[in-house]
């Protein structure tokens, strides 16, 4: 069998290590498609043999069980993403079944059904309802007056005999006994915590860790402060929450300075006050990191020293490092109770997995009282 292109980038990759003994071994021919496959079929890619040797280099092993770990965070994503395609589909048949089961019942075909549930209630659209879509969005359309009316007029019934749809069939769905067996994929742990004196807010002894990786330039951390601050507000005993840094250099030259700034007003006890200066800024110079210290009455000479040293910029290179090992490639980043969360998400999201930690915790506490 030809090798793959894959199999022999990864035999090019090698070739430069002359006079070191490497071995890989190639076992699907596709490592992206075998990862996607084992995923569909419901099975843990770590199945395919977590102790599995992959490669040798002077007779050191690399085995699944270490790459495994390495791509926690992408597998955790793939997961995650085949279950929502999965579930989608589901709640497309389940539909289907349901419209299916009724037209039988009542001897007639499923088109007349819905000609009857459907398209007799979706409610007459008026050309004054036209006419206001229209002038509120005719700066953005295009075409002709006459053709674009005609598309506005399509598209709005067509929302409206989906929405007459989704509302029969929950109707149905409710007068009849469906069960849902799909399970949502066991969540894969990265393992990240707070290094040694890195920031923490809330109760020390929570059973719910989230750590953030973030940026004091990035707008998508900004915005995900106000829902951080809905999660420590519903949850003040069970959550804790461990700031570490993630400047992106390529996109927000200033972040890393600032992130070393923090670090020096944490050493004087300030880091969360300094925080939410820093992401209240639009200027982030290193006179402005000065300016800010003074308002929080840091003292100038320290603070200044701290800064240009090799203490605080060490304590981010750190945070960076742990960062791209857990998979971090953009901010903000969360791992709550190792269970990756990517993006400025809605507190619903970070609600949804606090109560499965939680409810994970209890059983776990029943179990040894």
């Amino acid at each position: 069998m030809l090798p793959t292109k894959a199999d022999r980038k990864v035999d090019e990759l090698c070739g430069p290590f002359q006079g070191k003994t490497i071995r890989v071994f190639h076992t699907p021919s596709s490592p992206a498609l075998f990862l996607v496959a084992a995923l569909l079929l419901g099975t843990s890619v770590g199945a395919a043999g977590g102790g599995d040797v992959l490669a040798e280099v002077e007779g050191e092993a690399i085995t699944a069980q270490a790459a495994e770990a390495a791509l926690a965070a992408q597998l955790a994503n793939l997961e995650e993403q085949i279950y929502k395609l999965k579930l989608e589909k589901l709640e497309e048949m389940i539909a289907e079944t349901l419209l299916r089961q009724e037209a039988k019942k009542r001897g007639i075909s499923i088109q007349e059904l819905l000609g009857v549930e459907v398209a007799s209630k979706v409610a007459r659209l008026t050309e004054q309802e036209v006419d206001n879509f229209y002038q509120q969005r005719k700066a953005g359309l295009r075409g002709p007056e006459k053709e674009v009316r005609e598309r506005i007029r399509s598209e709005l019934n067509a929302q409206r005999a989906a929405a007459q749809k989704e509302a029969f069939v929950r109707q149905l769905r409710a007068e009849r006994r469906v069960v849902v067996h799909l399970q949502r994929p066991a969540p894969i742990r990265v393992a990240v915590d707070g290094r040694e004196g890195a920031a923490l807010k809330g109760f020390p002894m929570a059973p719910v860790l989230i750590v953030e990786f973030s940026n004091f330039q990035c707008p998508y951390c900004r915005k995900a402060l106000n829902e951080l601050e809905k999660v420590r507000a519903a949850y003040p005993k069970e959550v804790k929450l461990v700031y570490r840094h993630f400047p992106i250099d390529r996109l927000h030259p200033l972040a890393r300075l600032a992130a070393q700034a923090a670090e020096c007003a944490g050493a004087e006890g300030h880091f969360w006050e300094y925080h939410d200066l820093l992401f209240s800024q639009a200027d982030l110079s290193e006179q402005k990191l000065k300016e800010l210290a003074l308002g929080l009455k840091l003292g100038l000479q320290a603070f200044e020293q701290c800064l240009s040293g090799e203490w605080a910029r060490a304590r981010v290179a750190q945070d960076v490092e742990a960062g791209a090992r857990a998979g971090v490639s953009g901010t903000p980043t969360f791992f709550i109770n190792g269970r990756l969360v990517v993006g400025a998400q809605s507190f619903d999201v970070f609600k949804r997995i606090i109560e499965e930690e939680l409810a994970m915790y209890r059983r776990q506490s029943l179990r040894t009282n």
